[in-house]
């Protein structure tokens, strides 16, 4: 750790994950643009997460490692 830099697992790497990549992006690819696709709420119960959750990988806050796009 020189200069100060620290290593933060990003993803299913991450000790605290509970989704998986392939999951996330499932989860957008599901919710499209939001016009057809599922609602947040039906994707956090189908994947056991919360809308917060499912709102923030579909605006790239969250999981932006991923490049995935619908």
């Amino acid at each position: 750790m020189r200069k100060g830099r620290i290593f933060r697992p990003m993803g299913e790497i991450s000790g605290m994950s509970i989704l998986k990549d392939e999951q996330v992006i499932e989860i957008r690819r599901l919710y499209g643009d939001g016009t057809v696709g599922y609602s947040l709420m039906d994707l956090a119960r189908q994947f056991h997460v919360g809308k917060s959750t499912v709102r923030y990988i579909i605006n790239k806050q969250h999981w932006r490692h991923l490049l995935y796009d619908a």
